[in-house]
């Protein structure tokens, strides 16, 4: 609910709000306890989810890891390939 008015344009230029999972609070420190771990696309976004926007969407810009994942989970949704392929 608190992403529904973010569109892919402003995931596509960084203008989302959506904060970047590797800002979390314990991120490295979880890469360096779990180095080899798999991160699956859903796992990273649920890392922010729960958070509200850093800004409003189309009210700022900046840098997020989060909004590729997104856009890439959407490619597979909507080619039903995955993006390797």
């Amino acid at each position: 609910p608190t992403w529904h008015n973010v569109t892919v344009r402003e995931l596509l230029n960084q203008t989302s709000g959506i904060a970047d999972y590797i800002d979390s609070p314990g991120w490295f420190a979880q890469l360096a306890k779990e180095p080899s771990k798999v991160w699956t696309p859903s796992m990273l976004v649920n890392i922010v989810y729960p958070h509200n926007l850093d800004f409003k969407s189309g009210n700022g810009w900046a840098y997020s890891n989060t909004n590729y994942v997104l856009l890439g989970m959407m490619i597979e949704k909507v080619t039903g390939k995955s993006m390797q392929e």
